[in-house]
């Protein structure tokens, strides 16, 4: 299934001792509709194969359905993950909980396919309106890296790409306060270290003259006498010339975001027909 579709499994398991100590395992998988009778198939014929198992196989079950119980699958998972080691009449602890740690079992697991709670829940609160609450797409981001962490988890980073000038910038999701950072970093120094604020220095920006453009050749750094190339800062003549030029170069000489983000402004102002292309669609490399 993982080979045919590139779905990574997502799942929760959950380890328990009959009375006689051997374990049982519970679990729950999260599989694509196309898959679930195919692997039930497999999950009976491995599990219920008397010469690998014995005859120990009364206990095997395989379900996807939940339509009688309340909560369905979610409330059959929340039982596992809520479940408690004490006994409500007694108030003293079951005899299970001492089997776990003499064994060394860690009774609830899951799959590392969706984005960590420290994360999540940092990106959520403070990102809502740009991220939303998608627990699987959040998932995605940090799997390709476009949220990351920094600075022993201090820092959690979203890095995308510019569409008007085609780089890629890092936006600050989460940091711990700066000074408290530093401080403990530099404990053992006497006295304490106090951030001061400078203002940032406003930098004019160089305005491109395209006049002598005619001699340009295409290239993979986007710059033209010193300055990065900005197609949405160009005239119609001056974009249609451009694009005229990156259109017949050779592809091998060309940075693709680049030229995408060209084609787009064309598409745009109408000078070209047909479909703008997502940069986040194609590969890129640091």
């Amino acid at each position: 299934m993982k080979k045919n579709s590139n779905i990574k499994l997502t799942y929760f398991r959950v380890y328990e001792p009959h009375k006689s100590g051997v374990p049982h395992l519970h679990a729950l998988l999260f599989l694509p509709a196309d898959y679930i009778i195919e692997i039930k198939k497999k999950f009976y014929s491995y599990f219920t194969n008397k010469l690998k198992w014995g005859a120990n196989i009364g206990g095997v079950g395989f379900r996807y359905t939940w339509y009688k119980e309340k909560g369905g699958a979610v409330g059959y998972v929340m039982k596992y993950i809520l479940k408690t080691f004490k006994d409500t009449e007694s108030k003293s602890v079951q005899h299970s909980a001492y089997w776990y740690i003499k064994h060394n079992v860690r009774r609830f697991l899951s799959s590392r396919t969706l984005a960590p709670l420290s994360i999540y829940r940092k990106v959520r609160y403070y990102f809502k309106n740009r991220f939303g609450s998608d627990l699987k797409e959040i998932s995605r981001l940090i799997e390709n890296g476009s949220i990351y962490k920094l600075f022993d988890d201090t820092v959690i980073n979203y890095r995308y790409i510019n569409q008007e000038n085609g780089e890629f910038e890092d936006v600050v999701l989460w940091s711990k306060n700066g000074e408290s950072i530093i401080n403990s970093r530099y404990k053992d120094c006497q006295g304490r270290i106090k951030l001061t604020y400078v203002k940032k220095e406003e930098i004019e920006f160089k305005k491109q003259d395209f006049s002598n453009f005619s001699n340009y050749k295409p290239n993979k750094t986007n710059t033209w006498d010193g300055m990065p190339i900005i197609p949405s800062k160009m005239s119609d003549y001056q974009l249609f010339s451009y694009y005229t030029k990156l259109d017949s170069a050779d592809i091998k000489t060309l940075n693709l975001q680049h030229f995408n983000i060209t084609r787009n402004e064309m598409i745009k102002r109408n000078l070209i027909s047909g479909t703008p292309n997502s940069l986040n669609d194609l590969e890129v490399g640091f």
